[in-house]
């Protein structure tokens, strides 16, 4: 008798079984059915979008890889860099892609820096009118751009306008790196460029006009390779290069300095060749090594 009832027992878990899984499977295979959507209803994502599944709801999102080359216009497509930024902020830029962030002509008023923090910031521009950068004019209460720990492709074709202010056009440290172009203006800063804290900075044919105090200052292991520019109207150097900071000046035109055109301090490097300057510190020449460990070569 026990037997008997136990086989029944048996015999109905299966039974069960089957019928939840038969269930179960039909209910899977309805919801397949009932989500199929009309190839004529079906609306495709914007371009570089991609097809995501998350539980049952699928939906285009943009790709978090950025494959080819794309400029974001200012203020058309984003109204402000930070805005274009943060589109920017999650996404990875390939190698061979340039991201060309592009100012409209006009003027842009700014009480903060522009701070480019891209971990792929060697793959963006940030471009105004490359062939009349006076079109495009930054006023900035603060910094220019400030740099510190990322790096930026290149700046080029805008005015950057301190308005008399005790900050610098482009400041870059903590081990930043940044490319400036030949239609690139600084002027009415207290220093044009400032380089500190194993900062680089590349510039060609930078235009650095009526500072407060320096043109440009090096300092603690900054680094600056700088060449066709010029550098003009400041209240003391036009380069002040100090406190184990290196500099390679090439081509350069310094004028209309308060003291002198380049000034080097404690445990300094100065290389010279071309371009036009004056005497460094007191009546000291050219190729004269400076007390501290500093040095000034000139080819």
């Amino acid at each position: 008798m026990k037997k008997n009832v136990l086989k029944k027992f048996i015999s109905f878990f299966i039974l069960g079984w089957a019928f939840m899984e038969v269930t179960y499977s039909g209910g899977i295979l309805s919801l397949i059915i009932d989500s199929e959507v009309p190839v004529n209803r079906l609306v495709i994502g914007a371009e570089g979008s991609v097809l995501k599944q998350e539980n049952e709801i699928v939906a285009w999102e943009d790709s978090l890889i950025i494959e080819s080359s794309m400029t974001l216009n200012i203020p058309t497509d984003y109204a402000t860099i930070e805005d274009a930024f943060k589109f920017l902020a999650n996404k990875k830029i390939k190698s061979d892609a340039i991201v060309t962030i592009q100012f409209a002509d006009g003027t842009y008023n700014r009480t903060s820096p522009i701070h480019p923090t891209h971990p792929d910031g060697r793959n963006i521009k940030i471009i105004g009118n490359l062939s009349t950068p006076g079109n495009v004019i930054i006023n900035s209460t603060d910094n220019g751009v400030a740099i510190s720990g990322s790096s930026i492709r290149l700046i080029d074709g805008i005015t950057f306008d301190g308005g008399g202010n005790t900050k610098s056009g482009i400041y870059v440290n903590k081990g930043g790196v940044a490319r400036l172009g030949s239609s690139l203006i600084l002027q009415n800063f207290e220093k044009g460029i400032t380089v500190s804290l194993n900062g680089l900075i590349l510039a060609n044919g930078v235009t650095v006009n009526n500072t407060n105090d320096v043109g440009i200052r090096v300092e603690r292991n900054g680094f600056l390779r700088i060449e066709n520019s010029q550098i003009s109207n400041t209240a003391s150097y036009g380069f002040y290069v100090l406190r184990g900071g290196y500099v390679e000046s090439k081509n350069n035109s310094v004028s209309s300095y308060g003291s002198y055109a380049y000034f080097i301090g404690s445990q300094s490097l100065l290389d010279l060749s071309g371009g036009t300057h004056d005497a460094v510190l007191s009546n000291r020449s050219l190729d004269t090594g400076i007390p501290d460990n500093s040095y000034i070569r000139s080819f």
